[in-house]
């Protein structure tokens, strides 16, 4: 048997081993890319709840219970600091994450918070 018989199959094998760790590779490098394009998609949706969740304060305060003011207002402060805790949570990561997202996030924050501001001030 000569020389060149047995590299056929060494060539043969070592091409297939880099195939193998080429897909290896991609396939690593797309669960990556899915996986940051997943937790991006669900902290952006964690934003926008925060931001709804302060919309809604108004109602809250227009429907407390009347039988207990102090405990009322204990709760819905409660309430209310953990939505502002969310909300600023979520302004730190955009920065990080998306200048563009993150000024149109802060203006809809401002906005928000001059409309429903006045509103939980009223109610």
């Amino acid at each position: 048997m000569s020389n060149m018989s047995l590299y056929i199959p060494i060539v043969g094998a070592a091409i297939t081993a880099a195939a193998s760790l080429l897909a290896l590779a991609i396939n690593a490098w797309l669960t990556a890319y899915r996986e940051r394009v997943n937790r991006r998609r669900e902290m952006f949706s964690k934003a926008f709840a925060a931001a709804v969740a302060y919309e809604e304060f108004p109602y809250v305060v227009r429907r407390r219970r009347t039988s207990a003011p102090e405990d009322e207002r204990i709760r819905i402060s409660t309430e209310l600091r953990k939505v502002q805790e969310d909300i600023s949570y979520c302004s730190a990561w955009l920065f990080t994450e998306s200048p563009a997202i993150s000024e149109a996030y802060e203006t809809l924050i401002r906005k928000l918070r001059e409309m429903a501001g006045k509103e939980i001030h009223n109610a």
